[in-house]
């Protein structure tokens, strides 16, 4: 392990501060979103499909690598399918949604973990 000094341009931060950093970096990188409708029985799910509305979720491709993040706005256990907010064009290559432990409001971008 290598113990590096922090940089000089790093400033410190309050808690509020940090909040209000990530939640407009979230919003900066929704702005462009839309909803879109994954069928999950096609996909991989990982670890398991409980789709809590406000999950953060990675979308993945075959290889696991995040493709975009999404948000989960709704779901419909009895069809299969849930409603994404995210800013991926389409599903084309996605293979797998890796749920996260953070739900993020998709009006205020602000975030709370998973209870």
């Amino acid at each position: 392990m290598i113990d590096l000094p922090a940089a000089r341009a790093v400033r410190r931060r309050g808690i509020s501060a940090r909040r209000e950093y990530r939640a407009g970096r979230f919003r900066r990188y929704f702005e462009r979103a839309r909803t879109l409708e994954v069928e999950w029985g096609r996909l991989a799910v990982i670890p398991a499909p409980v789709f809590t509305v406000h999950r953060l979720v990675a979308l993945e491709d075959s290889e696991g690598f995040a493709l975009a993040l999404g948000i989960v706005v709704a779901n419909d256990a009895e069809r299969g399918v849930v409603a994404l907010y995210t800013p991926l064009p389409s599903l084309l290559r996605v293979d797998a949604v890796h749920l996260g432990d953070l739900l993020l409001d998709p009006c205020t971008f602000r975030g709370s973990r998973l209870r």
